[in-house]
């Protein structure tokens, strides 16, 4: 575990703080799954190929 964790974790506000950064990781997963969705095939390739 993480010197950061092992705070986390000791702090009476752990769960308020966990439960904002899912939040957050979950709209970063948003946001990259429709810019995902929003490039088309051609841009997918360029993409994966550098």
């Amino acid at each position: 575990m993480t010197e950061l964790a092992a705070q986390l974790l000791e702090s009476p506000k752990a769960p308020q703080i966990i439960q904002q950064v899912r939040a957050i990781l979950n709209d970063e997963q948003k946001r990259r799954r429709a810019f995902y969705e929003w490039m088309d095939d051609d841009m997918k390739s360029v993409r994966r190929s550098g």
